[in-house]
């Protein structure tokens, strides 16, 4: 088992690869704590809240593999390109990361050898051995936190849509049928945003229907929720 990304159900015959890039708020011990406390550690900065626990409801209810990684966004984000500034954040919502300050090119690397390549070279081999199936999909499944930085969300799922195939309009339009939620297009972040980095990468050049779903995050800390929540998206996916 690789110690940076994880599959999960990996012949999952449904026809939707789940990828998961914020899944995890590990921090390898090569790459140290970054300077944070044990709380900033386990909150939204690090990874996203439930996303994974998520993921894996969903995959048993859609028979969908996962990819996911296993590392913490704040020591590499593996859904930026290494190249942009933020991929290794040096201060994230307001917090001051410590351990990203002033790194040379050699420590950067280091960390995209680590996480970043291996987690996207997953994605790649999965995608091929998948690649038979008739109509693949790539479904992104992140967590957003309700209050950001004072701001406050009212969103209670957001569907980001970075293609023109329709995979996304149709999730968007069968959740905006349900009763009683709070579904908008392209929110509370734009795919032109960089958000959608890694399904630009893998969906993109193959053609693939694609779609990324962002779920408050306050909603995913309970068994019953996520379960619930698993069953709404199970429902909307065409």
């Amino acid at each position: 088992m690789h110690n940076s990304f994880q599959i999960i159900n990996e012949n999952g015959a449904g026809g939707t690869i789940i990828l998961c890039c914020h899944a995890s708020n590990h921090f390898p011990p090569e790459f140290g704590d970054l300077g944070l406390s044990h709380d900033e550690r386990h909150e939204h900065i690090a990874h996203d809240i439930g996303a994974l626990e998520l993921s894996v409801a969903l995959s048993k209810i859609i028979d969908a593999p996962i990819v996911h990684s296993k590392v913490s966004r704040l020591v590499i984000d593996c859904n930026r390109d290494p190249t942009d500034f933020d991929a290794i954040p040096d201060v994230s919502a307001g917090v001051v990361i410590v351990g990203n300050q002033n790194l040379d090119e050699a420590a950067r690397q280091a960390r995209v050898r680590h996480a970043y390549h291996p987690y996207h070279n997953a994605i790649d081999g999965l995608i091929s051995r998948h690649a038979h199936k008739a109509e693949l999909r790539l479904l992104a499944i992140h967590s957003f936190t309700p209050n950001y930085m004072g701001q406050k969300r009212e969103l209670d799922i957001g569907v980001l849509i970075g293609d023109n195939s329709g995979y996304g309009d149709r999730i968007l339009a069968n959740l905006q049928a349900q009763q009683n939620l709070n579904v908008e297009r392209d929110a509370p972040y734009d795919p032109n945003d960089r958000v959608y980095h890694t399904l630009n990468r893998h969906a993109k050049p193959r053609n693939l229907p694609s779609a990324m779903l962002e779920i408050r995050n306050d909603y995913l800390q309970q068994n019953d929720n996520i379960e619930k929540w698993a069953r709404v998206i199970a429902r909307v996916l065409p």
